[in-house]
């Protein structure tokens, strides 16, 4: 799985019932209900049992207390619907367009009957969109852009320049990008295997979800379970209680309700399927208003299409951000998007058009697509090696580290500390740091350690740091996850004990300190690139007494205490990379240092603590102390933070092209 599990979705455990119906029904008796479903689900479960699933197995999941009825999503859908299709002026003007076209809508007159409802179908058939004879906005967009490409309109009238004002907002743009870097290495594996541009799928999520941040309030089962009912024209039919339906628009409104119906009802039963194949509730899982589901919002039909493992444990998750990431990929590669086919600006948004049908969606994709670009342009080749060593496992690691040598390591987790001083070399030793004897790389020059692909995880031990670099020269860490080394591993008995613990009100023993990941004493030109810090309570790395240091596309998350300390270093700069949810005292901390220069990074949704209690009187998002100088902070975001004050130096940082908003700093900035 992945070692990032910052944006995945938690769904609670299932009920003992819906376990037993959904995983076990295949080897063992099934059960009746203790409740029957409520009777107005009862059509549904006798056409899903004509799809081929088990009527009890489905009265038990309709029994469920989560499950209710709720009228809005088809309300919406088709009030919608119906003020497009009495927009006498859109009407008219797709009649035209279409005549125009060779489609024949009858008489161009603004009003919506069999025959333009017929010519719409038609030209949908015809251009790869759905078939459902809707005056859309979009469907108006989509046949001017026909238009132009015969050249029968002017240039420039077949698409807008509108966006999502929020979509482009930079609150919205420091999101993306702290999912972007975080989930780095798996944008550029789905680039690798799909082909599909990596700043494009990372536009898409962060349209569709915020990033994995808002994947919805209401149950999709419910929304689309209701929907289904929706197919009985009585269902419907109070929603337009006040309107004066004529013949042609209710019989118009009979069969629109029938499709949007049975549609709902197919993606139930998808929805279905996929809870099953994932093993979570179906009633559990949120969705937008019209039941899509995960990071990257799919219908629950595309997930057989389109889903696509990205983290090889053989499911397709999309609330996992690998597989969100993957099967987004996925989805605009089977609809073409491949090297030369999406070089120009057109070709991406018609293929785009394919995942959403809103011209101005795409727009706001690609947007936040170049905003993700621009970014990462700014990453430099690797350094130069003469040698390069490939590694699987901590022992080949430690014994590879030799002057001017590119360590490559494959896929997997890094035990350093399991060695216990069992491989020692003229490069590394071994010295008692903390609670657990580390090892130390020393007076060395030219070394590279970086993941095959992917990020490659680094246990950090208890109390200690995983690794330490003394007296270094140009070494790079490309790559690599610091995260805590964790004593017991989990199992289903352990899971028990934590509920009946839960239940009984025991308090769970104090969380192991672990960290920091990383400590640098005394090094020259060390670069951390696309690296992790990941739930280290004693801070993410240290650097003291070091020089022309960098860190860029790293990414520091449930780190507490100092999460980066800078002691007594220059030439010090962090670059895009993101500080996000880490309970520290503070965050970047600097101490005695020249030339720090921090820009296009994130502190995002921070919430400072001390150590011993709620109180942020002593917490700082960035920290300085003692004589410095020379110290920016440049094009960034801090937004959402809650700490004791922004800088405790304020008069010491330069501040250049910074977003500070949407904090609460007890004591304001400084």
């Amino acid at each position: 799985m992945s070692i990032s599990r910052f944006f995945r979705v938690r769904i609670g455990l299932l009920s003992a019932a819906v376990l037993f119906l959904l995983a076990l029904v295949a080897t063992l008796p099934l059960p009746q209900p203790a409740h029957a479903a409520d009777a107005v689900w009862a059509p549904l479960i006798t056409r899903l049992a004509a799809k081929g699933f088990d009527p009890a197995e489905l009265r038990a999941v309709f029994s469920q207390s989560g499950v209710e009825y709720d009228p809005r999503p088809m309300r919406i859908k088709l009030r919608t619907l119906y003020k497009g299709m009495t927009d006498s002026s859109r009407v008219r003007g797709i009649q035209e367009d279409l005549a125009k076209l060779g489609y024949l809508p009858g008489k161009v007159d603004g009003k919506y009957g069999p025959n333009t409802d017929q010519a719409i179908r038609r030209y949908q058939a015809d251009h790869g969109l759905e078939p459902d004879g809707l005056a859309t906005r979009d469907l108006a967009a989509d046949i001017r852009m026909a238009l132009q490409k015969r050249g029968m309109a002017k240039p420039g009238i077949g698409w807008t320049s509108r966006v999502y004002d929020a979509g482009t907002h930079p609150r919205r743009i420091a999101e993306a990008r702290d999912f972007y870097v975080l989930h780095r290495p798996d944008f550029a594996a789905m680039e690798r295997r799909f082909g599909v541009d990596s700043h494009v799928v990372g536009g898409i999520v962060s349209v569709e979800t915020r990033s994995g941040r808002y994947l919805g309030v209401r149950s999709a089962f419910n929304t689309l379970a209701s929907m289904a009912l929706g197919a009985d024209y009585t269902v419907v039919q109070p929603f337009f209680a006040d309107e004066k339906l004529t013949p042609e628009m209710e019989a118009w409104l009979k069969n629109t309700a029938k499709e949007r119906g049975d549609w709902a009802l197919d993606e139930l039963a998808a929805l279905l399927r996929y809870a099953k194949n994932s093993c979570q509730n179906p009633v559990d899982l949120p969705g937008s208003i019209y039941g899509a589901i995960g990071i990257a919002q799919f219908m629950p039909s595309n997930v057989a299409k389109h889903g696509a493992d990205g983290d090889g444990d053989g499911v397709v998750n999309l609330f996992d951000p690998e597989d969100a990431i993957h099967s987004a990929g996925s989805y605009l590669h089977e609809y073409g998007w491949s090297g030369s086919a999406a070089d120009t600006l057109q070709e991406r948004r018609e293929l785009l058009y394919t995942y959403n049908h809103s011209q101005t969606y795409v727009n706001t994709v690609l947007a936040v697509a170049d905003k993700l670009e621009e970014r990462d342009r700014t990453d430099p080749d690797p350094a130069p090696r003469t040698n390069r060593v490939h590694v699987s496992d901590a022992s080949a690691l430690i014994r590879a580290i030799e002057p001017d040598t590119r360590v490559i390591l494959a896929p997997g987790t890094y035990d350093l500390i399991g060695l216990a001083g069992s491989t020692s070399t003229n490069y590394v030793r071994w010295e008692k740091r903390g609670a657990a004897m580390v090892p130390v790389l020393h007076d060395i020059a030219g070394v590279t350690i970086q993941a095959q692909e992917g990020r490659v995880r680094i246990l950090t031990p208890e109390g200690a740091p995983a690794l330490v670099l003394e007296n270094v020269r140009d070494m790079e860490i490309r790559d690599v996850a610091f995260m805590p080394r964790t004593p017991q591993a989990c199992s289903l008995a352990a899971s028990v004990e934590k509920t009946q613990n839960k239940k009984a009100g025991v308090q769970p023993p104090l969380t192991a300190q672990y960290g920091p990941g990383l400590v640098a004493v005394d090094c020259r030109s060390i670069v951390l690139e696309g690296c992790q810090f990941a739930n280290l309570e004693q801070g993410g790395v240290r650097f003291e007494a070091c020089a022309d240091t960098e860190l860029r596309f790293c990414h520091f998350s449930g780190c507490g205490q100092s999460v980066l300390l800078a002691d007594r270093c220059e030439r010090f700069s962090v670059r895009d990379s993101f500080f996000t949810a880490n309970p520290a005292g503070k965050l970047l901390r600097l101490e005695q240092c020249k030339d720090v220069r921090i820009a296009w990074c994130g502190f995002l949704d921070n919430a400072l603590t001390n150590g011993m209690d709620d109180d942020v009187t002593n917490t700082a998002i960035v920290s300085i102390a003692g004589e410095s100088e020379g110290h920016a902070l440049e094009s960034s975001v801090v937004w959402g933070n809650r700490a004791g004050r922004f800088c405790d130096q304020l008069n010491a940082l330069s501040r250049f092209a910074t977003v500070i908003k949407k904090n609460s700093f007890k004591h304001g900035l400084g």
